[in-house]
């Protein structure tokens, strides 16, 4: 076998191999950024109808952007017949206070 035989065993599996491992991370990057919009959107959801419901608090910074929560006291009830205290005060990074229309304010 001559140098330029040998050479073409190395080379064409090699760019073969990377074209494939470039295809496969594309493909993977695309559907976890997909993924990851989502549950973006599910956690702004979640957020935003537990604040309309009154049982916490959201902070946001300049770009109405929420950055901290604060779960406020009170009591929680269901239709299902299930009902109780909320006695736990949790605070992420600091003090929040504003309004639901963003524009809040923090005090670590």
């Amino acid at each position: 076998m001559d140098t330029w035989q040998t050479l073409a065993l190395v080379i064409v599996p090699l760019l073969i191999g990377c074209l494939f491992t470039w295809w496969a991370s594309r493909w993977f990057y695309r559907k976890s950024s997909k993924d990851t919009e989502e549950l973006r959107l599910l956690a702004l959801t979640t957020i935003s109808s537990l604040q309309n419901a009154g049982l916490i608090t959201v902070a946001y910074d300049a770009q109405g952007v929420p950055h901290a929560v604060a779960v406020l006291s009170g009591t929680a009830g269901g239709s299902a017949g299930a009902s109780g205290t909320l006695t736990t005060s949790t605070e992420l990074r600091g003090t929040a206070s504003g309004t639901s229309g963003g524009g809040g304010t923090l005090t670590p």
